[in-house]
């Protein structure tokens, strides 16, 4: 989806039709210029997806890169060292397991009631990190140590338990 600003506003999002070419982008567009009259945008800012630069290129726009896309590509890049790999690996795993396992999702619950006295909230639910999502891979990170100590309290349980 694009979104098109005018002085910084947001005026319209764009739904383009059929599959995402380079063409029927700038036709999508085109049209929304169009339907708004603003006239020509002096710049237009995409992610480095080939079918929107196209779709620049066949509108005769000056294209800029969006900063934050390309923030979050040196990011994704700058985990891929093994130590940190290894981590996300872990919380991974341990939100799989989580999302696996009522039981568990269900222990974990009790944890969060019994030592803040909250029934559960949904907002404290395990996070998946999901990498076209800015910020998710920090998302889940946040989420595993805010509920770390409820991970030992649970370990603690089971392994009393058998």
């Amino acid at each position: 989806m694009l979104t098109e600003h005018f002085f910084n506003l947001k005026i319209k999002s764009l739904q383009v039709e059929g599959q995402h070419t380079g063409k029927n982008i700038a036709a999508s567009i085109q049209r929304t210029v169009d339907e708004w009259s603003i006239g020509l945008p002096n710049a237009v800012t995409t992610d480095n997806a080939a079918n929107e630069q196209k779709a620049t290129r066949l509108l005769g726009y000056t294209r800029f890169g969006c900063y934050g896309h390309r923030i979050n590509l040196v990011v994704l890049k700058a985990i891929q060292c093994a130590e940190i790999k290894d981590l996300l690996k872990k919380g991974r795993t341990l939100v799989s397991f989580f999302h696996k396992s009522s039981s568990a999702t269900d222990m974990l619950t009790e944890q969060q009631r019994v030592n803040t006295g909250q029934t559960g909230k949904k907002d404290h639910r395990l996070i998946m990190d999901c990498k076209t999502r800015l910020n998710s891979t920090l998302n889940m990170l946040d989420r595993l140590v805010e509920q770390t100590p409820y991970f030992v309290n649970i370990a603690n349980l089971t392994t009393i338990s058998k």
